[in-house]
């Protein structure tokens, strides 16, 4: 038997919350002490509460939830699949604003000069171009197809657009900087591993990705980001209106990356 603290600190609910739960009928307590006041669950309770609170997440009201619990006809498997199903949508966008939570940090870290040219290069075409409120789930379904998958692990794609950011925050420098060329070496080592495999499903490993940098890989690169909006239009894609100048910045940063990799290889070797 826990005591009702224990079980909101278990559930994270207000003993008011369990009380109202107790008052329309939803949730008794296993048991009480003295005049009442004191409140004990058992475990089968403690199940029900988080079958209820499940239902709470997904918008049904106490009422609904009632109905649920104590009709015999209700098709419960298909209300927790509905359920679920629901749960799930809301998960993905709590994932996203965590993404997004984690991008607004990177902007915030990132010198007021840096963050004024990243405003200005990427965030207000970006937001000038949206008619819709899915904005970030369209630019992460852009960030996706640049990566040449719509299955890639949400690490995976959050560096990109952590090397994505830096890179375009630097576009008043010159592409050959050292600091440009790291994030562009990120970049490129990123869209390698995600899109090539060891022949067993495998993304290759980092020394074969070095391996394979070469001036006609470079010029492959150089023209990347060109490609990649020419086959999103295509596609219908919604597309992020980045200026002439910034593409053809982040196209020279990325050939000019392959060429440094080829060239340290070779220099070392």
């Amino acid at each position: 038997m826990r005591k009702l603290s224990e079980v909101c600190r278990i559930t994270g609910l207000t003993p008011r919350a369990l009380r109202g739960y107790a008052e329309v009928g939803l949730l008794q307590p296993t048991a009480k002490e003295g005049t009442g006041e004191y409140w004990y669950y058992d475990d089968q309770a403690l199940e029900k509460l988080f079958l209820i609170q499940m239902f709470v997440e997904v918008g049904y009201t106490r009422r609904q939830i009632k109905e649920i619990l104590d009709s015999k006809k209700f098709d419960f498997a298909a209300v927790l699949k509905k359920a679920t199903a629901m749960l799930e949508e809301k998960k993905q966008k709590l994932e996203n604003m965590i993404q997004y939570s984690r991008i607004l940090k990177l902007l915030a870290d990132l010198p007021k000069s840096r963050q004024e040219k990243f405003v200005d290069s990427f965030i207000s075409p970006w937001f000038d171009s949206l008619s819709d409120s899915s904005s970030f789930k369209s630019l992460l379904e852009n960030l996706q197809y640049m990566l040449g998958t719509a299955d890639i692990d949400q690490d995976v794609l959050f560096k990109f657009f952590e090397d994505y950011i830096a890179l375009i925050a630097l576009s008043d420098k010159d592409p050959g900087d050292p600091e440009v060329l790291d994030h562009a070496e990120s970049i490129y080592m990123n869209l390698m591993q995600v899109n090539f495999d060891d022949g067993t499903g495998k993304p290759i490993d980092m020394e074969t990705v070095v391996d394979l940098a070469s001036p006609e890989l470079a010029e492959v690169f150089s023209s990347f980001i060109f490609d990649v909006y020419r086959d999103l239009d295509s596609e219908g894609v919604h597309t992020i209106p980045f200026k002439p100048k910034v593409l053809d910045f982040v196209s020279a940063a990325l050939k000019n990356a392959v060429l440094r990799i080829a060239e340290r290889r070779d220099a070392e070797k």
